[in-house]
């Protein structure tokens, strides 16, 4: 990873809500794990301060969707649905 993909992943975190088989098979460098059903009780999602900016993508953006209302509605500030692995990094890639 050089500097500029550093600099990139350092100012979102990038969270893959899908099943950690779906994430074995190809997920954005860098991105945690976290599948829905374990979001609300995961301790990396309660180790965020409110403001962090944070990037939530699935297969389709369906289980994305419905993490990213539950992350606003836990108080999280900067959430963003960023649909799936291509869209995520394309954001990724325009907002560095």
């Amino acid at each position: 990873m050089d500097r500029t993909d550093y600099n990139r992943y350092m100012s979102y975190k990038v969270i893959d809500v899908r099943e950690p088989g779906e994430y074995k098979l190809g997920h954005v460098e860098g991105a945690l794990n976290i599948p829905v059903a374990k979001i609300k009780t995961s301790k990396e999602i309660k180790a965020l301060a409110k403001d962090q900016k944070i990037i939530v993508y699935c297969a389709s953006g369906g289980r994305s969707a419905m993490v990213h209302k539950t992350l606003v509605g836990m108080g999280y500030e900067e959430v963003i649905n960023g649909t799936n692995k291509s869209m995520t990094e394309r954001f990724l890639y325009e907002n560095q």
